[in-house]
């Protein structure tokens, strides 16, 4: 189905496999080469807006939100928050630290860890918070059916 994760490119004029970079604005998945083309074209303002490209290979990033994602239950932020709301409760001491807990679980702050060179190549990004602020959001979407 088109878009799906893993199936046949979202663009219109693509027919490619797989579809395997998730677009944060469209909520949809685009093969590699569309992908590319589409952060060429939105750099700036996906940059502004998300803090990192627009399309993204989420696989591993999907691989962490499966382990987590069980350790969130009961947590009525979840329903009670927005996306970026949610994040930060979860970098408050309010919550007991959560994303400190995710950063030193996952070891986001060795350079040398494969969860860390995953999300500075995909993401850009090179600090542990902005690391966990990722995960804490896509634990949110996952919740809401959107990841």
């Amino acid at each position: 189905m088109k878009g799906e994760h893993y199936d046949v490119c979202n663009r219109t004029a693509c027919d490619s496999k797989p579809a395997k970079y998730y677009n944060y604005s469209t909520k949809k998945y685009y093969c590699g080469p569309c992908a590319s083309a589409i952060n060429n074209f939105n750099r700036e303002d996906a940059l502004k807006l998300y803090g990192h490209e627009l399309c993204v290979d989420i696989h591993q990033l999907i691989i962490i939100v499966l382990q987590l994602f069980p350790k969130f239950e009961g947590i009525e932020e979840l329903d009670t928050k927005s996306e970026d709301d949610f994040s930060t409760f979860c970098h408050s001491m309010i919550s007991g630290g959560i994303a400190m807990n995710i950063r030193n679980v996952f070891h986001l702050w060795d350079p040398e860890c494969s969860y860390h060179k995953y999300f500075k190549k995909e993401f850009r990004i090179n600090h542990p918070d902005e690391m966990s602020s990722v995960i804490t959001k896509a634990v949110w979407r996952k919740h809401h059916g959107l990841l």
